[in-house]
């Protein structure tokens, strides 16, 4: 858990020191990244929704620890929500 909370970190930080458009040379690697971020948001829900559903153990210190993380990875697919991705399968504009 602490390994995965690293990387994240990590590419949290990266993502926030370089501007949008020097990241994404194709409108489909901003999407590749938008939907990456959204798969580990959905691991981490899960296990909080786990947790609020009594489907495990409910573990504060888990429940802290997944939260940070899930707060810091949903700061990460803003940037990608470009007008040159909106036709391209796979993105969605909400």
């Amino acid at each position: 858990m602490k390994k995965i909370a690293g990387f994240v970190l990590s590419v949290a930080a990266l993502a926030m020191a370089t501007p949008a458009s020097a990241q994404f040379r194709k409108p489909e690697d901003a999407v590749k990244y938008r939907q990456s971020a959204m798969s580990i948001m959905g691991n981490y829900m899960g296990r909080i929704g786990a947790m609020v559903m009594g489907r495990v153990p409910f573990d504060a210190k888990g429940a802290q620890e997944n939260t940070r993380v899930l707060v810091l990875v949903s700061t990460l697919p803003g940037q990608t929500f470009t007008a040159n991705t909106e036709s391209l399968k796979g993105s969605r504009h909400t």
